[in-house]
């Protein structure tokens, strides 16, 4: 089937759609898990609570996140038409949907959810610590230096161990932290198009040139253009639209929001989007 600027538009207003419709529910549940929910029995554990608490906070923060990125791609295809930005847009609407997917799997349990929670509060803080190094910024790198020890004091008090390498170097805690791209394949099914986005974001030119420019003369291959056909806009709205539904998803079954509604409000949008409903992988998702 070929596709039209039709699909597009009705994209480009769909992903618009998607992120008001989630938005609107989840204000409406108070954005806070609730009664009976998972993450409210995990709470009950007093042993557990502090941290469930840290998990929804860094759920909500990561779907904030995949919102907005995902926002952006529908800015940016907008005219005056970008075609490189969108691109790397996408790619960051996918991590902290993969992320926040594998924080809030519904298959593991508090104290599995609590160990991936730690890991990934480490792995951010050795980011931090680094970020600081870089910039001689020595107050930065030593309060990422106490938060990392609290981090770790607290992975040690919960009876969880260090992860460690042939030295004996921490390398984090708890668990191990995925790498994006094994998050993205384990959670979004989709490291095929998270490769891709990734080589236009470390800008290779062969993948640039692939998605994002083209040769105004076939005899003269290096005089180039920029140019998205709309097969492309069309796949990196899809990608930005399922990666938000997917961890709006996992947060309504986490949160304890009505999934019915949730369910009814997403095939909405999805119709309209024009997107058939054996494509719906969030549908799939408990």
């Amino acid at each position: 089937m070929e596709i039209t600027t039709e699909h597009f538009d009705k994209l480009q207003f769909g992903i618009k759609s998607l992120l008001e419709g989630v938005g609107h529910l989840v204000n409406a549940s108070g954005n806070y898990p609730q009664e009976g929910s998972v993450a409210s029995n995990e709470m009950q554990v007093d042993e557990y609570a502090e941290e469930v608490q840290t998990v929804c906070s860094q759920a909500s923060l990561l779907a904030e996140s995949a919102g907005d990125h995902a926002f952006a791609v529908s800015r940016l295809l907008e005219p005056p038409l970008l075609t490189v930005s969108p691109w790397t847009s996408v790619r960051g609407a996918l991590e902290p949907a993969a992320y926040g997917c594998w924080l809030m799997d519904p298959d593991i349990g508090g104290r599995d959810r609590i160990a991936r929670s730690l890991a990934f509060r480490y792995g951010g803080l050795l980011h931090q610590k680094k970020a600081a190094g870089s910039m001689g910024d020595e107050n930065g790198v030593r309060h990422a230096k106490e938060r990392i020890q609290k981090v770790t004091a607290d992975a040690r008090r919960l009876g969880f161990e260090e992860k460690t390498d042939k030295k004996g170097r921490i390398l984090g805690v708890a668990t191990t932290l995925p790498s994006s791209t094994e998050c993205i394949r384990d959670n979004l099914f989709n490291e095929s198009g998270y490769r891709i986005l990734s080589s236009v974001a470390h800008s290779h030119p062969s993948a640039m040139i692939s998605v994002a420019f083209k040769a105004t003369d076939e005899s003269k291959p290096l005089l180039l253009s920029k140019n998205l056909s709309v097969g492309s806009a069309c796949w990196l709205l899809v990608t930005a639209a399922d990666a938000f539904s997917a961890i709006a998803w996992r947060q309504a079954n986490y949160f304890g929001y009505d999934l019915e509604e949730f369910r009814q409000s997403l095939d909405t949008i999805y119709d309209g989007m024009g997107i058939r409903k054996e494509n719906r992988f969030w549908c799939a998702m408990n």
